[in-house]
């Protein structure tokens, strides 16, 4: 039988202190996901990183992911990693070649030896 880790709740008078609002106005929030930090505000836990991730498109190639990150210290978003959907790591200077050369996602053409 597998054994789930044990979630500790966090101090709901620490992180929750204003980086909602600093990165998206509590308003401008879907309904669901206000009530779901609501709720876990609530409940007891915590504020973790905040993430945007995107999930580029182009008609005819896989999409790719890239996520950044929110520094609640800072107020600054930093870039943290991107994925093609087969799942590998692409750098930033990968994403903005495959947004320029989508080609670039799709697997090499079978060679002449094979």
């Amino acid at each position: 039988m597998a054994h789930w880790p044990q979630l500790e709740k966090s101090n709901p008078n620490g992180p929750w202190t204003g980086p909602v609002g600093s990165v998206v106005p509590e308003d401008k929030l879907p309904r669901s996901a206000q009530g779901i930090l609501d709720m876990a505000k609530e409940s007891g836990w915590g504020f973790g990183p905040i993430s945007l991730v995107t999930r580029m498109n182009m008609p005819g190639y896989p999409p790719f992911f890239m996520t950044w990150l929110y520094d609640i210290d800072s107020g600054k978003w930093h870039f943290d990693c991107a994925r093609a959907s087969n799942g590998q790591k692409l750098s930033y200077p990968d994403c903005r070649t495959v947004i320029q050369h989508p080609d670039a996602l799709l697997p090499e053409p079978p060679g002449e030896d094979r």
